[in-house]
């Protein structure tokens, strides 16, 4: 009978040991699943920051062709008489 009880003693160790370690497993699945809301979080951020960006640049680009474009349009305007022209 000793080798009975000593069996069912192993084998409640081995429950136990088995308890513990989905316990742990499940610690491990919940640090996952908060590490994986943070990444994503962290993704979100850096892809917001990276469209802000570009906008940025696309305003400033955009701003500075236009103002390009005015000085253009008013240099075409300005009619510079021909006493003034360099070129005679």
């Amino acid at each position: 009978m000793s080798a009975g009880r000593e069996k069912d003693r192993m084998i409640a160790d081995l429950k136990q040991q088995v308890a513990a370690m989905e316990a742990q497993i499940n610690q491990y699945k919940i640090k996952e699943q908060e590490h994986e809301t943070m990444r994503r979080k962290l993704h979100n951020t850096i892809q917001e920051l990276k469209v802000s960006a570009s906008l940025s640049v696309y305003r400033q680009t955009q701003g500075l062709s236009k103002l390009i474009s005015q000085a253009y349009q008013f240099i075409v305007k300005l009619k510079v008489p021909a006493s003034l022209s360099v070129y005679r």
